[in-house]
């Protein structure tokens, strides 16, 4: 727990365990079968659901861990997103997600281009799989299960203040890449027990909170 900055157990709503950003949900709901990881977790549609975090997270060093359930891997689902793509923050801001195939991929981007680490293992849809990423102020990692998947990436992270958004990119930047046009990249599934620090946790750390490690 040092340095948890954000926990959200999902439980069903969106109400947060460790008080830092008030959440906001649209469009969200408790799973029809109440069968979380821990209690019940939080279905989201595909469409419309996200659950808005606020812009008070805003870390240069980071643990992003969570439990997802997607429904279907055909598309672009974001975990979790701080990516508003609009001028004055192209290529800043952190963003989680699972990419068409199942596979995890973390946007660290420098503010020179659009980086990424990606993953290796395919996440299948209907079932849940622990997840996390971390960046360490100059390498990231991404973790399925409690173990690295894939290959480190080095890269110095550059950030914007904006609003954290779980389920979905806070803006999509539309058509032109310039116009406002709300959220995108929306997650279809459920996720449960969503965690934030502003540091990395190690190897062992990850493991036990994927449900893997000895106390």
């Amino acid at each position: 727990d040092r340095r948890l900055v954000a926990a959200y157990p999902l439980d069903g709503d969106a109400v947060h365990a460790v008080p830092c950003a008030r959440p906001a949900a649209n469009a969200t709901r408790p799973t029809e079968d109440r069968n979380g990881v821990r209690g019940a977790a939080l279905a989201f549609d595909g469409v419309r659901s996200a659950v808005n975090l606020g812009a008070r997270l805003q870390p240069a060093r980071f643990t992003i861990a969570a439990w997802v359930r997607p429904q279907a891997v055909d598309r672009v689902q974001v975990v979790v997103s701080k990516i508003r793509n609009l001028p004055g923050h192209y290529q800043k801001n952190l963003e989680l997600r699972i990419d068409p195939g199942g596979r995890l991929l973390l946007h660290v981007p420098s503010g020179q281009g659009w980086e990424a680490a990606q993953g290796a293992r395919a996440i299948a849809p209907g079932r849940w799989t622990h997840v996390a990423a971390t960046y360490d102020g100059a390498r990231a990692q991404l973790y399925v299960d409690g173990t690295p998947d894939g290959a480190p990436l080095a890269v110095r992270y550059a950030q914007s203040p904006t609003e954290t958004f779980l389920g979905a990119r806070p803006e999509g930047g539309g058509a032109d890449g310039r116009t406002a046009a709300g959220p995108t990249f929306f997650f279809f599934g459920a996720l449960d027990d969503v965690s934030i620090w502003d540091r990395p946790l190690g190897d062992a750390e990850l493991a036990l909170v994927a449900g893997r490690g000895a106390p």
